[in-house]
């Protein structure tokens, strides 16, 4: 009988996050095809002596820390949007159905039940070995300077493999706070491998161990094996510019719109935060993942603040443009870096811009994702390489 394999990953927004969703089903395909029966472990969070609370809370504390006291324009642009938000909620709620649909059709879960940490530290799923990853759930700063030891496997009986693959730290620095138990939990591990370089040069530094850099699961398909799930909402413009951000900068929508009414072609927009539902755009709210991917594919344009969109804009052959999300000078924050390093890794960061007057309209409609292919397609071996050889060697 084939091995069980446990994974852990970001599920919990597999209901309103196109990648979060994609790169769950990309790895549990991957550990699939390669021979194993891998389901999903759907998870609530670390809940005990958790700093802040839930995630979210801990998400605005950390906001306001870093921006200072909110002004009474900032708090009044924050009303709006929760009042966007509710006025769409009913739109909200039946793009939701769809991601429900996804995952039914597509992915396999070991319960129903979201577990807690003390369901799991109590009554352990057990599996021959346990997967964690992708996505950012060993951001330290989304759990209040603490590791939620879930994510870290830290539940697995003794003896059973504990492998990372892609998780994500989302941050150029660890705190101290979470340092030394971070550590321990590493060593608890077998094959340990992060999304980005700099985690991995993080990971090095902490615990002396060799930790790869490898793919998102996502780009461990390639475009054929996405087209094969990928869904064109009805309705649309035979030809149209796809909108898909999340930052709240008034620089990307304007640059939007401009590039619309230069190049004739209308704009749809997939609002999947409030801060896009007020945008002038062709609004699409039935839409989960095969929807997702089936917009990109069949855009001439992508216009978007986000690292997935840029991956399938690659994986699909469609042309991008990337914006940057808060940093318009010469910093970069981490969501900006890691969207530059893809870039960097597809050749192709002159696709990243800041405004309208930055697009070179002669090379607009251009998908020359040539050099790009051939550098991912060697961290793809190397990527699958990684994760068969941790995946086969014993405990």
């Amino acid at each position: 009988m084939n091995q069980t394999v446990g994974i852990m990953t970001s599920e919990e927004s597999f209901l309103n996050n196109y990648g979060a969703a994609l790169q769950g089903y990309a790895l549990q395909r991957v550990i699939r095809e390669l021979g194993y029966q891998p389901e999903i472990i759907r998870y609530n969070g670390y809940g005990p002596k958790r700093r802040f609370g839930k995630i979210k809370d801990l998400v605005k504390k950390i906001l306001k820390i870093r921006r200072g006291t909110l002004t009474e324009e900032q708090k009044k642009r924050n009303r709006a949007l929760a009042d966007i938000q509710k006025a769409h909620q009913s739109e909200i709620e039946e793009g939701r159905e769809y991601f429900r649909a996804f995952q039914k059709e597509t992915m396999t879960f070991y319960s129903d039940e979201r577990m807690t940490w003390e369901t799991l530290s109590k009554r352990p799923p057990l599996f021959d070995m346990y997967v964690c990853g992708s996505d950012q759930i060993w951001n330290p700063i989304f759990h209040g300077g603490i590791c939620d030891r879930g994510y870290f496997l830290d539940f697995a009986p003794e003896g059973k493999k504990r492998i990372a693959y892609a998780p994500s730290l989302g941050t150029d620095s660890l705190p101290e706070s979470c340092k030394a138990e971070m550590r321990q939990l590493i060593d608890k591990m077998s094959a340990v491998s992060v999304r980005e370089q700099r985690g991995a040069e993080l990971l090095e530094e902490l615990t002396g161990r060799d930790i790869r850099a490898v793919l998102d699961p996502t780009l461990l398909l390639d475009g054929a094996q996405w087209a094969e799930i990928a869904r064109r909402p009805e309705g649309l413009p035979e030809k149209y510019i796809l909108c898909y951000r999340f930052s709240d900068n008034e620089q990307t929508p304007l640059a939007v719109k401009t590039l619309s009414e230069k190049t004739g072609l209308p704009v749809v927009s997939l609002p999947l935060s409030p801060i896009a539902m007020e945008d002038p755009f062709i609004n699409i709210y039935k839409a989960g993942p095969r929807e997702f991917i089936g917009l990109i594919e069949g855009a001439e344009l992508v216009c978007t603040d986000s690292f997935h969109a840029t991956v399938f804009s690659y994986l699909m052959n469609t042309p991008c443009l990337t914006f940057r999300r808060e940093s318009y000078g010469g910093n970069q924050n981490s969501m900006n870096s890691r969207v530059v390093n893809l870039l960097q890794l597809l050749e192709r960061t002159d696709r990243l811009v800041c405004r309208e007057e930055d697009v070179d309209y002669q090379t607009l409609f251009v998908a020359d994702y040539a050099a790009g292919k051939r550098n991912v397609e060697a961290l793809r071996q190397e990527s699958l390489s990684f994760l068969k050889k941790a995946l086969g060697e014993q405990p």
